[in-house]
């Protein structure tokens, strides 16, 4: 067993071991590796984070950075596991058409969930229009973001900056790949870049989340005149429950899906297109 090759022998091996092994956030052990690794264990039987032959880069990469940040409970979720078989065997033709779909899913689905918290803190105008430029082109999306992120850092926002910041290195690196092909090592290392820095906007995105969500709740538990110990574990409990709410929001679950099914494989990739309807069964 030393393919890296998709066959129906590897996806039977997948799908048996995903469905008695729990998935680790980083690289973990045999017993529980990262979701890379567990699809490597059972194409080739080798614990390693390379990407399979058959595998997009730019999802591939997307997998190893985002499945580190969501809740395990998502990751060691059905709909997730579900999915790893249908990414193991999307191919590497459609690209750059896969980075754009993981970027158009960190401007509209991950930053606009902070325009509240931007519009409180001050810097809600300029947020909104890092927002409103998801559609224009790569200069004018990095400087929109660009603008919001120091705006949020001047007003103490932290994660918040750092969100747009990954948003316009992420715009950054997905430009650069354009027009080259990518089985040379330099386009390959951007798309790296520009999916793994993507999945860093809602890891920020999340904290920040969390972040306000915790303060408020110390605040209120102080006004309530509770002890210290006592303020502190409601101030925690409240940012572990609202960092959850926002990565259900964000749904990279949903975002794998849309990156895997979008796209109708070319007739030099495989012949299976995949639907919604058929990710618990058969091809069609």
């Amino acid at each position: 067993m030393s393919t890296s090759i998709w066959t129906p022998e590897a996806d039977h091996r997948l799908r048996t071991y995903l469905a008695t092994h729990e998935l680790s956030a980083g690289r973990g052990p045999e017993g529980s590796p990262c979701s890379l690794m567990a699809i490597n264990l059972a194409l080739s039987g080798r614990p390693t984070r390379a990407v399979p032959e058959c595998m997009s880069v730019a999802i591939a990469y997307w997998i190893i950075f985002i499945q580190k940040e969501m809740p395990g409970e998502m990751r060691n979720g059905r709909a997730w596991k579900d999915l790893l078989p249908r990414a193991l065997m999307t191919g590497r033709h459609r690209e750059q058409e896969r980075l754009n779909a993981l970027l158009d899913w960190a401007w509209n689905s991950v930053l606009p969930f902070l325009q509240g918290l931007a519009d409180r803190r001050g810097f809600g105008g300029e947020w909104r229009k890092m927002c409103a430029a998801h559609g224009d082109g790569d200069e004018v999306r990095m400087a929109a973001a660009r603008d919001a992120g120091r705006a949020a850092r001047r007003a103490g926002s932290h994660a918040v900056f750092r969100a747009a910041e990954d948003a316009a290195w992420a715009v950054y690196w997905a430009k650069d790949a354009r027009g080259e092909c990518f089985s040379g090592l330099r386009v390959r290392w951007r798309t790296f870049a520009a999916a793994s820095t993507v999945a860093e906007v809602p890891k920020e995105a999340a904290r920040a989340i969390g972040d306000a969500a915790a303060d408020s709740s110390v605040a209120a538990a102080t006004t309530a005149g509770r002890r210290l110990a006592d303020t502190l574990t409601v101030g925690g409990a409240a940012r572990a429950a609202a960092i959850y709410g926002a990565w259900s929001i964000f749904n990279p679950v949903e975002m794998l899906h849309r990156a895997i099914t979008r796209l109708v494989l070319g007739p030099n990739e495989h012949t299976w297109v995949l639907t919604r309807t058929n990710l618990q069964g058969g091809w069609v």
